[in-house]
């Protein structure tokens, strides 16, 4: 079971990466960026990150 919170803690980690890329460098680099959106997609990257992080921490435990 270990080797599955790893590896959703991996996607959610891919997708918080993307969401950064898309939502954030992107738009800074077209000049394009949306303060409002950029607000709510960190709460966002912020909720996955963390979810991550749980994820990664429970498959990394020995007593499961």
């Amino acid at each position: 079971m270990n080797k599955v919170y790893e590896e959703f803690g991996k996607i959610f980690l891919n997708i918080s990466v993307a969401v950064v890329v898309f939502v954030f460098i992107k738009p800074i680099l077209e000049r394009q960026f949306n303060p409002l959106i950029g607000l709510i997609f960190a709460g966002i990257v912020l909720f996955l990150l963390f979810f991550a992080y749980i994820l990664l921490k429970k498959a990394g435990d020995k007593n499961e």
